[in-house]
């Protein structure tokens, strides 16, 4: 049996904005055998005539940068992150993020810039490489507790002890619960 180690994204992905008319266009390659395109996107972004404005590439695993093309249709230059606004911080939500872009006009530079690149992951405590939203999942916040069913993973006794790579304490916690049963 032959197959893949990882979950592969395929297709073509079209973004209209229907107050502007403009359009982007994403394409998700399909990898080979050999792995040749493995998690690469392309696109272009286009404005309400249809013409090329930026040539989109870059990996869904680590970041996507948008180029402008010039007026032969070649993209120019390395890309540069553009830094949030101040009172634009990591904690801020979608909502707070949709209301800013409602209320203030966006410039987008006329040089490469990053459009989304990936967080950093957390290092401790990390034996998996989970992404922080993965590691979030067995998370119980207090005060979501009451409303959480009594047989949801994060009430596990073992399962953070083996997120923690803590195996010996995981594997005690796992067979004291198997004993339960």
């Amino acid at each position: 049996m032959i197959a893949n180690f990882w979950i592969e994204h395929v297709g073509n992905l079209d973004v209209l904005n229907h107050c502007s008319d403009d359009c982007t266009k994403i394409t998700f390659m399909q990898s080979g055998w050999t792995g040749h395109n493995k998690f690469k996107v392309t696109g272009e972004a286009l404005d309400r005539q249809g013409n090329k404005v930026y040539d989109i590439a870059g990996d869904w695993t680590s970041k996507l940068v948008a180029r402008p093309v010039d007026a032969t249709g070649s993209a120019t230059q390395e890309a540069e992150t553009i830094k949030r606004p101040s009172h634009m911080d990591a904690t801020v939500s979608a909502d707070d993020a949709v209301k800013y872009a409602a209320s203030n006009s966006i410039q987008v530079p006329r040089t490469p810039f990053v459009l989304w690149k990936i967080n950093d992951r957390q290092t401790k405590n990390n034996t998996y490489n989970l992404t922080t939203y993965a590691m979030s999942l067995n998370d119980k916040p207090a005060e979501l507790v009451p409303y959480l069913c009594p047989t949801d993973s994060c009430f596990c006794p073992n399962q953070h002890a083996m997120e923690t790579g803590e195996y010996k304490l995981a594997y005690t916690r796992k067979s004291w619960l198997e004993n339960k049963q």
